[in-house]
């Protein structure tokens, strides 16, 4: 149950110290004291996983916050038996439509979708929006008088670019954001000619929390667990045009909390304002325009789950040598001669 604490003892004085995701680890004894933080270099992964055979005590952190990439993913993995699902990332929002049917992206994967180009008059149409995802992808291109009349589409969470009227002489449209929360550029006009203002890309998608999985005899958390998810990026505004602007990104998605689970002898001791470190992200606003992106979904927070073992299976316990490795057991032994048939010593 608190495994074979193969792993030592861990001592985390001050700094931060990174463990590995998705890894069991089996210590004798986890102390983080106040002002140290244990964290995670990993990018991916779904739970960090901590057994010790005596106590664990974090006077400090432990951190897991925005450390995993942004975005929803499907990370799971099994340990001792229990799968670990990653919390995940909320719904981002989709970029604003625009004038002719003009299409905003929708969302993908917590990004928000990039907003639709400008149009003007019946038979110049703005590009549509990208739909939402990663990688970031390119604008819609700037248009010039090359008579192209319907505006460039953006690609993954880009904003399209405005349309251009081609009666005019010099006439130049916005392009439409091409990174994460960028926005459109803003069209030009001289004459009759007229350039529209693309529309914004659509916003970055928060990060996941994490679970943190603790298991000891006993446990003390007077410090904080911080494994909220984060908030995602808000969405770009459409580029301006006196007559016809572009419309805004769609706001990022935000994580959700992941969730605390101690399994111990007996009761643990945890701070009071924990559940404060384990909040979603706040969904994030649409970017401004002709029409405004969408909001992203707020993330949801994570729950403290304890399990008290029944005295049968808490302990204490005797470290037997079986020949191969060290065992526990709930036997007392008080005669050695008893093994020496078997060989087996007791540490």
């Amino acid at each position: 149950m608190f495994g074979d604490g193969s792993n030592g003892a861990l001592n985390v004085a001050s700094g931060t110290t990174n463990l590995l995701l998705d890894t069991k680890y089996q210590y004798t004894t986890v102390n983080v004291l106040s002002g140290a933080t244990l964290s995670t270099s990993s990018t991916v992964g779904s739970v960090l996983y901590i057994l010790a055979t005596e106590s664990i005590n974090i006077e400090g952190s432990i951190n897991i916050f925005n450390k995993v990439n942004k975005g929803t993913n499907s990370w799971a993995v099994t340990i001792d038996g229990i799968t670990y699902t990653s919390p995940g990332v909320n719904n981002g929002g989709a970029g604003g439509a625009n004038k002719l049917a003009t299409l905003g992206g929708s969302q993908g994967s917590g990004f928000g979708g990039g907003g639709g180009g400008a149009g003007y008059v019946v038979t110049t149409k703005g590009g549509n929006g990208g739909n939402g995802g990663t990688p970031g992808g390119s604008g819609g291109s700037t248009v010039t008088s090359s008579g192209t009349a319907n505006g460039n589409a953006g690609g993954v969470s880009a904003g399209g670019s405005g349309c251009v009227y081609s009666a005019g002489p010099t006439y130049t449209s916005g392009a439409g954001g091409n990174s994460y929360g960028s926005n459109g550029g803003t069209g030009y006009a001289d004459g009759s000619g007229f350039g529209g203002g693309g529309g914004g890309a659509g916003g970055i998608a928060g990060a996941s929390g994490v679970h943190v999985v603790l298991k000891a005899p006993s446990i003390t958390v007077n410090g904080s667990t911080v494994l909220s998810g984060s908030t995602g990026g808000y969405g770009g505004a459409g580029g301006y045009n006196s007559t016809s602007s572009g419309s805004g990104g769609g706001g990022g998605g935000a994580g959700n909390s992941g969730n605390l689970y101690l399994t111990a002898s007996a009761e643990p001791t945890i701070s009071a304002t924990i559940l404060n470190s384990m909040l979603g992200g706040f969904g994030s606003s649409g970017g401004s325009g002709y029409i405004v992106g969408e909001m992203g979904t707020a993330g949801t927070a994570g729950t403290v789950n304890k399990l008290l073992l029944a005295p049968d299976i808490a302990g204490p316990f005797t470290r037997v040598w079986d020949g191969t490795s060290w065992q526990y057991s709930k036997v007392s032994v008080k005669d050695a001669s008893a093994f020496k048939q078997t060989k087996i010593k007791v540490q």
